[in-house]
Formats: structure tokens, C-alpha cells, sequence
């Protein structure tokens, strides 16, 4: 059962400076500490949550260290790079890349989770989706040149004012189609599903297309709000048939929890604690329920 969790990098590096990063710390504690309850909750996988451009090199080093020290595995949260002006990878990609390489665990794969570009940025939402697509193209070719473990996942956002490009299902599978027949994989965000069908009237399920071609998740149901990144359980999101679908689809990848207390308003420290223990709980009950 593969059950991971996304933690800000701040709060991993021991260098807590954003909201996020505070409200870690004050939920799990010092970053040793938590990832070795988490580890006893059975989280085996932490997607380090994001790496940026401008994110400090020693705060990457550090939350992956601390990760390996913890003896869990890794997977990413990354930007997309603009490749308009160089082909060549920007340097905190290939940071991760040489840390994993170095690191005293075995990686052959490692899912790193990529948006689309939003259309705000670009003259046209035709000329953000090319973008989109070539950029993408771009970082597979530049990490395969490097024979590199990180494998991009094209991510499904919510659909919402200039929400990055892939905001449903056909749209979504439509980009990878324009990208490669066969790659890169999907990060099928079932909270963005869930607030699309309540909100978007969105179909609920995807289509065979869009499953086949699932390589990592992010979990999380809306919260207080009406904000997506909740606790499990909130508003009963279907994770259920979610997960189902995915099991009958052959599935090995990790059911990676996305949540983000900083945006569970009017809960306690102690509530959020146990939301997130909640939220673990439930989703390992699922997995194995589910399990072919």
C-alpha cells in the first residue's frame, strides 16, 4: 500500500518561514519528529510541496535529507519551466535530480507533478495550451537526456477563473495527446474531480482514456469554505469509486494526500492534528478495501 503525503519544504528543511511551513511545525512539530509519526501512521512517501525557481538550494538539500534520513521515499511538486529562451533545465531541477541520485535509496522512477500554464500569462488560451504543451516536451526531453529519475506527471487543476491549462478531463487528456501517444502520465488531483462535478458540473468519473493513463495522485476533499485541500471526510468526496476506478485500471502508484491546514478555518491545532490522522486512516482503509 503506497500512501504518501505532500509537506511544504520549509517546514522539512527545519527553516519555517511561510504560513504553510508554520502550521506544519505546529501540527507535527519539529520535522524529525513528524516524519517519524507519519511514518508510524504508514505514510512510506513525502512529495516535497513546491519546488520553485527561486526556492533556496539549501532548503531543497535539507527537506530531501530529511526525508532519507526518516527513511521514506520521495516524490515532487515542481513548476513548469518556460523553455522560450534556453533548452536547458533550470537549476533547481537539476539539483533534485543529482540529490537522488546521490541519495542513499534506490529511485528509478519519481513522479514530479507539473500544471499547465495559466492563459493570463499568454495572448491567447491557444498560445498558452501550445506553450504548455512544448514546455512539457521540452523537460522530457532534457530529463531523459540526462537518463534522470524524475518523471513529470501533467497534473488535472480545478476549473476556475484562469485556472492552469488541464482543467477537465478531455482537456486534459487532450494536452497529453499533443505531447506523446503514450507520455507523460496523468496526476489525477480527486479533489479538483470532486469540485468540478459539485461546482463545474463536471462528469464525475473519468473517462477509460484519462484512468489508463494515471501515474500519481493528490487526495483531498473540500474543506471549510468551500476550499479544496480539506480533511478526508468533510464533504464525503466518492475516494471510494475514485480509488476503485484506479484498482481496476492496474494502479501501482502513490495515493499521495494533499491537504493544506492553513486553510481550515476554525480549526485548533489539536483538530487539525487529528483531521490529518483522519484523513490517513481513511485513506489506507479505502486502498485495502479496494485492493485486488
Amino acid at each position: 500500500m503506497k500512501i504518501g503525503l505532500s509537506l511544504s519544504i520549509g517546514y522539512l528543511a527545519g527553516r519555517p518561514a511561510s504560513k504553510a511551513d508554520k502550521c506544519w511545525l505546529s501540527i507535527l512539530g519539529p520535522a524529525s519528529q513528524g516524519l517519524s509519526w507519519l511514518k508510524s501512521m504508514g505514510i512510506g512517501w513525502i512529495e516535497l510541496h513546491t519546488v520553485y525557481a527561486q526556492t533556496p538550494s539549501y532548503e531543497i538539500t535539507k527537506s530531501v535529507e530529511a526525508v532519507f534520513q526518516a527513511e521514506l521515499r520521495l516524490t515532487a511538486h515542481i513548476w513548469l519551466p518556460t523553455f522560450a529562451e534556453t533548452n536547458c533545465l533550470p537549476d533547481n531541477i537539476l539539483l533534485l535530480d543529482r540529490i537522488l541520485r546521490a541519495g542513499n535509496m534506490e529511485y528509478r522512477e519519481v513522479p514530479v507533478v507539473v500544471h499547465g500554464h495559466k492563459p493570463s500569462g499568454f495572448p491567447s488560451l491557444q498560445e498558452a495550451e501550445r506553450q504548455t504543451v512544448a514546455d512539457i516536451q521540452n523537460l522530457f526531453r532534457c530529463l531523459r537526456k540526462l537518463d534522470s529519475p524524475l518523471v513529470p506527471v501533467f497534473e488535472l487543476c480545478r476549473r476556475k477563473d484562469d485556472a492552469p491549462i488541464g482543467n477537465t478531463y478531455q482537456e486534459t487528456c487532450k494536452i497529453l495527446d499533443l505531447i506523446h501517444p503514450t507520455e507523460p502520465g496523468i496526476c489525477w488531483d480527486m479533489g479538483h474531480s470532486w469540485a468540478n462535478y459539485l461546482h463545474d458540473k463536471q462528469e464525475i468519473m473519468p473517462p477509460e482514456e484519462f484512468l489508463d493513463r494515471v501515474a500519481h495522485t493528490h487526495i483531498h476533499d473540500i474543506g471549510p469554505g468551500d476550499r479544496t485541500h480539506g480533511p478526508l471526510g468533510y464533504t464525503g468526496i466518492t475516494i471510494e469509486d475514485y480509488v476503485t476506478a484506479l484498482v481496476c485500471t492496474g494502479y501501482e502508484g502513490v495515493y499521495n494526500l494533499e491537504l493544506s491546514p492553513t486553510r481550515w478555518t476554525g480549526f485548533t491545532t489539536g483538530q487539525s492534528r487529528k483531521s490529518v490522522e483522519k484523513s490517513i486512516i481513511v485513506l489506507q482503509e479505502v486502498v485495502s478495501r479496494t485492493a485486488i
